[in-house]
């Protein structure tokens, strides 16, 4: 980059010299068919401007050209490392227009390498599972560093990343341990009374990444998808007494809009076990009538309330992964403060 020595108080004019900033891969090493990144930086180059660049090995042999052009300043391209490659790689990068040529450091080019069968221990997991992600890893050495990729599913390849893990080769694999905490609020999954397409319960995959070569887990035949499961505690009571209401019936209707119809114990409490992750609809049936409707909560618990009839049930939406405490108001009551 130029600097500018002159003085302050007076107009200059001058001409900024067009350069290729950086040529890097943006790993050290890969194995033959693995796939690299490279990244191309230039500075006062034309938007459009033309480029070339050459893969050649350690032997001088040329493996690849490529002809591009500049959007930006940047150009970032994925490229695989070639079959036949040797010793090392080098990205030369030329701009004709403009008489500019710059090469990278050489990435080693390592054994062949084979990765494939990416599959969880599991194929449904709740809160706090401690899972196993595996991978056969064929040529690696032990002590190789992996990558392991976790993605929430997402329809159109709008996947979402979770977390990154970084374990070595050993005996030929790739295994790992992870604790399973769900990275989203389960209140913004779409439920099917809301989804145009239908309700999708939440899953999982993951890649491994090794010297470039990648398995993903969505090729297994099973594990390969891991589905995520929920639980749910509701408590009913009295929002003026903070008493709860026993043996009285709450009609759910879950994510996926099956129901479920449960019957609060003795302290006015149910529990759902690993039902679909989502909004939940809550209606108390026996509590209808103009005399008794949801009010809000005020202590710590959390709570949503929606929907009341004028002369119907009380109706409230949750979700799932919490405890919830719906407090009944009587009309015209006023709520407790503390």
């Amino acid at each position: 980059m130029p600097k500018f020595t002159g003085s302050t108080d007076e107009t200059h004019v001058f001409t900024l010299p067009s350069e290729i900033d950086a040529v890097r891969f943006d790993r050290r090493q890969a194995a033959p068919g693995g796939e690299i990144g490279l990244e191309i930086r230039t500075l006062f180059c034309a938007e459009g401007s033309r480029l070339q660049v050459q893969l050649l090995d350690a032997q001088g042999t040329v493996h690849n050209t490529l002809d591009g052009r500049l959007a930006g300043e940047d150009m970032n391209l994925r490229l695989r490392v070639p079959q036949k490659a040797k010793g090392g790689l080098l990205a030369k990068v030329k701009m004709p227009n403009h008489g500019l040529s710059a090469e990278s450091e050489a990435l080693k080019v390592t054994e062949p390498v084979r990765v494939r069968g990416a599959r969880w221990s599991q194929e449904e997991v709740k809160r706090g599972d401690i899972l196993t992600l595996t991978a056969d890893a064929k040529g690696a050495p032990d002590g190789r560093r992996a990558t392991v990729r976790i993605f929430e599913y997402k329809e159109r390849g709008a996947h979402v990343p979770v977390t990154r893990l970084r374990p070595r080769v050993e005996n030929g694999a790739v295994e790992v341990m992870y604790r399973f905490q769900y990275p989203g609020d389960t209140s913004d999954v779409v439920p099917e009374w809301k989804a145009p397409e239908g309700y999708v319960q939440p899953q999982f995959f993951y890649t491994v990444d090794v010297s470039g070569i990648q398995a993903d887990s969505q090729d297994a035949k099973s594990k390969g998808v891991m589905r995520f499961v929920d639980d749910l505690t509701l408590q009913v009571v009295n929002a003026q007494s903070g008493a709860p209401y026993p043996e009285q019936d709450v009609e759910l209707t879950l994510a996926d809009r099956s129901t479920q119809t449960k019957t609060t114990n003795g302290s006015g409490t149910v529990e759902l076990k690993e039902i679909p992750p989502g909004p939940v609809k809550v209606k108390l049936p026996e509590l209808g009538g103009a005399a008794d409707e949801p009010g809000e909560e005020t202590d710590n618990a959390q709570h949503v309330v929606a929907d009341i009839a004028p002369d119907g049930p009380p109706v409230a939406t949750v979700a799932t992964g919490a405890s919830w405490r719906v407090w009944v108001n009587r009309a015209g009551a006023p709520l407790p403060t503390g």
